[in-house]
């Protein structure tokens, strides 16, 4: 029967398709009303994905109107539907293809010279009022205590606790003049069975539009759409003025404010957005991308009004520390009538203050003046200042202020085109310039707008408007995708289209079934009040306002007057150069400047014609993306370069009779081939391999004929937190030392003594470019570790990617592991930790309740990794009676070195490697022997020559073809393994014959036995 019913609709609608104007029933003629446009995109499952459904919806949007008006709307509606009579048994209609008006697209045109505008996009009067109340808020909010002019700190306590001031759309909300607002009426148009991407589909929801608004006594016709199709809009009305005389065109509030969205995640999100959005646990790594991208708008915009807060509370923080306000009892009295009872009298007698009013100018005075002073300051003010943008664009919309929402658009447009937003830039410039024009054109639309009369109020909560195409997405378009809609309905292109010509009229039906039965979104709001309002979203939201500031006093506070720093990453704290810095900050000057010259030469002076392209300004952000190059085919271009060079190289020689075999003695590119890749990195090899070369001779575990008494253990420290995942990263640091305290200890049953053995990381290192291109890859968070119930990083890998995070997490074990209560878990046993050069041993003392802390100058080392000094550890285990030796750790080099140090360590030397069932205990002893001493003398030399951390390997050459030359036993393996042994001996500059060797050893490494020089095998090949 539902069938029947749905094909009953369609075949009228086929009937009916010669007349597609007529008003829905909803909709009282006479009264002002406009439309709104959309593409419905079905992309229902094709087998070859082609022939999907793409069509065009409409609403007519009625603002409220007055009972009795309304009930005859409903009674004409209802008479509407009683109209179509099912015919029994017919499941299928047969419909005619949509013929559309034709349209044929000409030359673009130019719009009509428009007067000069006021192109002033400072704070002006529109703009006083709502800043000074979100300044009301923020204070209400801030000041806990109903102090405005408190200055001592509060707890966290104190923070969460006190949700006596919800966030800032409730807060609005409640303190809003029009507390019963009526709701807007909603008709729903014909669907166009075709894509908005097509000018026919645009020429013809226009004609359509222009009909139906006739029919309705309008005197002009007032459309809203989005900008991809406000621009073919526009292009037909510019080419038809006469036909299109009446179309008044407006681009959508809800796309500009998810453009905004856009601008403000690309010109932050490198300077730590993300991450902090991140590590306060805010939002998770892929909802914090989404959300700078500026979707889903919710989400989107709440990440912002939380980061915005715990910004403003440090900022103010830093204004009471620069100028400390005398109190006003009465301003204090007020504030704190406010936070119990929000109202809009109760705000207005705030507003009125003079105390009040003049706190906020000296409020912007020290934010203006520390601005010029701190590069950072000014960066992260501009941020506050975006989002407040955002807020107030949003408040036009929720509050129907139609001056303040141009007023708005009027300063979103300069970081439209700094940014390279160029269609909003050229077509919004465009649509602020006739909406400005329009009291002049045509008063009672711009009478209208004034009056509201471009957004929607779907519900009956004050403060609660919005955008006319964000309407269109909740209303006829989520009815259409959502469940009962079309999915699950049908593939077959008949039942599609069925469903397409009558999604209107069940849409339609479908409200006024859930109105009927109290189902819909307005029966079902059981209060007035917002969803903010409530107690337990106003915790949550302190929350992570609390967690989002706490966050950042961890990294680079941006408003701390003490600080000095230029413009840094606040999570990183890596500087961006100069010219990084200049973009950033004269952003916004630089998009004001074209701005002007777009609108004076474009369309006041029209010098330049309209349609031309924007060149974009590409300016540079905080963290330039580095080009990365496809390694898989790395070698074409490579190849390529080398023979087009040879070629030059080879016709030149001819003319100038140059010497072939001393230019071949020189690189052909700009970096030697066979060291660097394409991008100047050095050349990668694997390690691991050389592991199976040395005869891995393995052990049983617990280790066969080893005492624990007389057994050490050295632990290369940051291989163990490098495999802590990120789940299992407790909540707080204090809780991150008992977790590896516990890794460390659990090893004690087979060990006596324990070496928790770090790296150093000055910052001169030999290791920074190796370190600089992994975080690179994973990125970095710089965290100052101020107390153990300081949060932990959510980004594991990009917290232990930069050094002085975990010199400074080493430096915290040493010292929570001091604490009385890890003596009983000692166990009488002996642990070993390095922190920076030092090396403390801790152990239970006598009594047990205390932990002594013994510093041993023996093992002072300024040794960079712990590589060496996780051997230095072990000789020293080895003169204090230890006999059995056991270094765990998952680097080829500390085996390598393990070997090379094996005959000068008086113990049994163990290598534990590998991970779960992979892991395995080798008896690097009986390796050293079986290898013999030679060439475990040659090991560490070959290895770094090979290629390692700081040193490129040989393209094509992998470590296997070094180690079968040192290991033979002729004079070629003799003279290989001389020349390995001389690498690394002294500081000084290796002899001509050391020298001579190793590039003999190259030679050889390339097959090439008889030759002796590398220029020679070049030439020869």
């Amino acid at each position: 029967q539902v069938l029947e019913i749905e094909t009953a609709f369609a075949q009228q609608h086929v009937t009916e398709q010669q007349d597609r104007c007529f008003l829905p029933g909803a909709v009282v003629p006479g009264k002002p009303f406009f439309f709104v446009w959309d593409n419905n995109d079905i992309n229902e499952e094709t087998l070859s994905g082609r022939g999907t459904t793409h069509c065009t919806n409409g609403i007519v949007v009625q603002p409220a109107l007055d009972h009795d008006i309304v009930m005859a709307a409903e009674a004409n509606q209802s008479v509407r539907l009683a109209t179509y009579q099912p015919p029994k048994r017919h499941r299928s209609v047969n419909v005619a293809p949509l013929v559309l008006p034709e349209f044929v697209p000409g030359a673009k045109a130019n719009p009509q010279p428009i007067a000069a505008p006021d192109l002033d996009i400072s704070n002006g009067a529109l703009h006083y009022l709502p800043c000074l109340t979100d300044f009301v808020w923020m204070l209400a909010r801030t000041c806990l205590q109903g102090k405005v002019l408190v200055t001592n700190e509060h707890s966290e306590s104190e923070t969460t606790e006190d949700p006596c001031v919800p966030a800032w759309t409730a807060f609005n909300s409640l303190t809003c003049s029009e507390r019963e607002p009526k709701q807007s009426t909603i008709g729903f148009c014909p669907v166009i069975d075709a894509s908005p991407t097509d000018m026919a589909t645009v020429y013809a929801l226009l004609v359509q539009s222009m009909e139906m608004a006739r029919r309705g006594g309008m005197d002009y016709t007032l459309i809203v759409l989005d900008q991809a199709i406000y621009a073919k809009a526009m292009d037909i009305v510019l080419q038809r003025p006469r036909e299109f005389s009446t179309v008044i065109l407006r681009m959508g509030g809800f796309h500009i404010a998810c453009t905004l969205l856009a601008i403000i995640g690309k010109r932050f999100r490198d300077a730590g957005l993300h991450d902090l959005l991140v590590e306060s646990d805010v939002a998770g790594s892929s909802a914090a991308a989404l959300s700078l991208d500026g979707r889903p708008y919710n989400r989107a915009i709440r990440f912002h009004k939380v980061v915005a807060e715990a910004l403003e509370r440090l900022r103010w923080k830093a204004f009471l520390e620069w100028h400390a306000p005398s109190a006003d009892g009465s301003v204090e009295d007020a504030m704190l009538e406010l936070k119990m009872f929000p109202s809009h009298d109760n705000l207005t007698r705030l507003l009125q203050s003079e105390h009040v009013q003049s706190l906020h100018r000296l409020f912007e005075e020290f934010c203006d003046e520390q601005g010029q002073i701190s590069k950072l300051f000014n960066f992260w003010s501009s941020y506050l200042d975006l989002v407040s943008l955002l807020l107030q664009f949003t408040r036009s919309c929720r509050s129907g202020n139609w001056k303040l929402q141009l007023s708005c658009i009027k300063r979103i447009l300069p970081w439209c085109f700094a940014y390279d937003r160029q269609n909003y830039a050229r077509f919004m410039s465009l649509y602020w310039m006739q909406m400005s024009e329009l009291p002049t054109k045509h008063p009672d639309a711009a009478e209208f707008l004034e009056k509201g009369g471009f957004v929607v109020q779907r519900s009956g909560r004050p403060f609660a408007k919005v955008s006319a195409d964000m309407a269109i997405e909740q209303s006829i378009n989520r009815s259409s995708k959502s469940r009962g809609g079309i999915i699950g309905c049908s593939r077959k292109p008949s039942a599609v289209l069925r469903w397409v010509i009558t999604s209107h009229d069940r849409a339609k039906i479908s409200e006024l079934c859930l109105a009927h039965c109290g189902l819909d979104e307005a029966s079902q709001e059981t209060t007035s009040l917002h969803t903010e309002c409530q107690s337990t979203r106003i915790r949550q939201d302190l929350t992570d306002v609390q967690h989002v500031q706490d966050t950042i006093q961890t990294w680079v506070n941006p408003f701390d007057s003490s600080a000095e720093c230029g413009l840094v990453n606040i999570a990183s704290g890596v500087a961006c150069t100069d010219d990084v810095c200049s973009d950033l900050l004269k952003a916004q000057e630089i998009g004001t400047a074209k701005m002007e010259e777009f609108i004076q030469k474009r369309l006041v002076e029209q010098e330049a014609d309209f349609h031309a392209p924007l060149p974009k300004l590409k300016l540079k952000l905080f963290v330039p993306k580095a080009k990365q190059i496809q390694s898989r085919h790395s070698h074409v271009p490579q190849l390529r370069a080398d023979r087009a060079l040879f070629a030059r190289m080879a016709v030149i020689a001819q003319v100038r009779k140059l010497d072939m075999r001393e230019v071949l003695s020189y690189p052909l590119g700009p970096v030697p081939w066979c060291l660097s890749t394409q991008d100047g990195t050095p050349v990668k090899t694997q390690k691991a391999p050389l592991m199976k070369l040395l005869g891995e001779v393995q052990v049983n575990y617990p280790l066969t004929g080893s005492s624990p008494s007389t057994s050490a253990l050295m632990l290369d420290a940051m291989a163990l937190l490098q495999s802590i995942t990120q789940k299992q990263v407790p909540e707080t640091f204090s809780e991150l030392a008992e977790h590896v305290f516990a890794l460390v200890a659990r090893n004690f049953t087979n060990y006596s003594r324990i070496d928790f053995v770090a790296d150093n990381y000055p910052d001169v290192s030999i290791k920074n470019v190796e370190r600089g291109r992994r975080s690179c890859q994973r990125g970095v968070l710089r965290v100052t570790i101020s107390s153990g119930s300081q949060k932990s990083p959510t980004q594991w890998s990009k917290f232990l990617s930069v050094g002085s995070n975990k010199a400074q997490l080493i430096s915290f074990f040493a010292t929570e592991w001091s604490k009385a209560k890890f003596a009983e878990r000692l166990g009488g046993k002996k642990l070993f930790i390095t922190v920076g050069d030092s090396c403390i041993e801790l152990l239970s003392s006598t009594t047990g309740d205390n932990v002594v802390r013994i510093v041993h100058s023996e093992l002072t080392s300024s040794h960079e990794e712990a590589d060496t000094r996780l051997l230095l550890h072990s000789q020293h285990a080895a003169q204090n009676g230890f006999t059995s030796v056991t270094v765990k750790s998952p680097d080829t080099d500390v085996a390598m070195l393990a070997c090379y140090f094996s005959h000068s360590i008086n113990a049994v030397l163990y290598f534990w490697t590998g991970t779960k069932s992979r892991a395995r205990i080798l008896d690097i002893t009986k390796m050293g022997i079986n290898i013999t001493e030679p060439v475990c003398e040659a090991l560490v030399g070959m290895h770094a020559f090979t290629g390692c951390d700081s040193t490129s390997a040989f393209s094509g050459r992998g470590k296997k073809t070094a180690f079968q030359l040192i290991s033979r036993q002729d004079d070629v393996g003799v003279k290989a393994r001389q020349a390995m042994q001389d690498l690394g001996q002294s500081f000084r500059m290796l002899s001509d014959e050391s020298l001579q060797c190793i590039e003999s050893f190259t030679c050889k490494m390339y097959g090439k036995f008889d030759a002796t020089s590398i220029n020679d095998i070049r030439y020869g090949t």
